[in-house]
């Protein structure tokens, strides 16, 4: 999906923003805590267990029901889900439900955006993460702790660097591609939709889609065991 990136402006104003999660696991909490460090309100939580968390203002049981909210008070919000497919169906509704002014990336107070770089609606830039120069980064997409989107490399929409990722230099990731911790992909290597790249593995040739692949260098596995960490 072609979207229009947002303004780096004043993402990581602190204390200007009030936040609806949606969903209540474990990326949900790491939200939680970023939001919570910028300063920010988290005005509402969608999912089982939202209503533990405190000061949360309201907890919702349904989708609707929080976005109704949000657009009445004019509410950020953000996808607590790590899996990529998950958080994509989810995306495309609040994409269409909910102007871009609600849809703005969630940047944490210790990441680093280069004013130069692009992020897309719904985008989330983790603790001590950084996206550099002419950096992309889609939709939906999650550069998770200290995870590194370096200078003119992008991510399609619905990605996930986990802690550690690195994106180098020029490197590009398609639509819905997962890079475990620790993992690399190497400058000007492209990766296709859907790839899974495990944890530490390295990217050193472009990868074709829909294959998980790990080790140094990357090669295609058909055993998961360990991979999505």
């Amino acid at each position: 999906m072609d979207l229009q990136a947002s303004e780096n402006s004043d993402l990581r104003s602190p204390g200007t923003r009030q936040w609806i999660i949606f969903g209540a696991g474990g990326h949900a909490r790491s939200l939680f805590s970023v939001i919570r460090g910028r300063g920010d309100t988290v005005a509402g939580v969608v999912g089982d267990g939202g209503g533990q968390w405190k000061p949360v203002q309201k907890s919702f049981s349904n989708d609707d029901d929080a976005i109704e909210f949000a657009l009445n008070r004019n509410l950020s919000v953000c996808i607590g889900i790590g899996a990529n497919h998950v958080r994509w169906r989810l995306a495309e509704l609040l994409l269409e439900a909910l102007p871009p002014e609600n849809l703005v990336p969630l940047v944490a107070h210790s990441a680093t955006v280069d004013p130069t770089a692009d992020l897309a609606p719904l985008t989330q830039i983790l603790e001590h993460a950084h996206v550099g120069p002419g950096a992309t980064v889609g939709a939906a997409t999650i550069v998770n702790t200290s995870a590194v989107v370096e200078h003119d490399a992008a991510t399609g929409d619905s990605c996930h660097l986990a802690p550690g990722a690195m994106l180098l230099g020029e490197a590009s990731i398609a639509h819905r591609v997962f890079v475990g911790s620790g993992a690399r992909v190497l400058p000007r290597i492209s990766v296709a939709d859907d790839v899974i790249l495990g944890a530490g593995a390295v990217a050193t040739k472009d990868l074709p889609g829909s294959t998980t692949y790990v080790g140094v260098p990357a090669a295609p596995t058909t055993s998961m065991k360990g991979i999505t960490e």
